[in-house]
């Protein structure tokens, strides 16, 4: 009987470790997913203000002013964890970039050799 009851407890003991929540401190972080969700950047090397729109299926729209004309170029992105990579125009502009504190931090390279840092923040859903 003392060994059942020393089974049923060290059973009891396993299960209970076993279902017991992770405490919040050691839980991996979330990651979000940009897919659906349109970014503003700061202004952007010759190009001003920039928004881009990641939409689920992989393709990207994005829209700027230049000497007066709203341009909207065409594109493509992925990601990978906090990875992020988007292109622009057939990859005339690439930008390689990271998910951090809520912004994405990219730095970005066109067909000229050209290259710059950008920081793209989230724009809210207009209502």
């Amino acid at each position: 009987m003392i060994r059942f009851t020393s089974v049923f407890f060290a059973l009891a003991a396993i299960t209970v470790a076993v279902a017991a929540p992770i405490p919040k401190a050691l839980r991996a972080p979330r990651i979000p997913n940009i897919a659906g969700t349109t970014w503003v950047s700061e202004p952007e090397a010759d190009l001003g203000q920039v928004t881009y729109q990641f939409h689920d299926d992989g393709n990207l729209t994005s829209f700027h002013s230049r000497n007066g004309r709203k341009r909207e170029v065409e594109g493509c992105w992925k990601q990978d964890g906090t990875t992020i990579y988007f292109s622009v125009n057939k990859k005339y502009l690439e930008y390689n970039g990271t998910l951090e504190d809520g912004t994405i931090k990219v730095h970005a390279v066109n067909v000229a050799k050209r290259e710059w840092n950008a920081v793209l923040h989230p724009q809210e859903p207009q209502r």
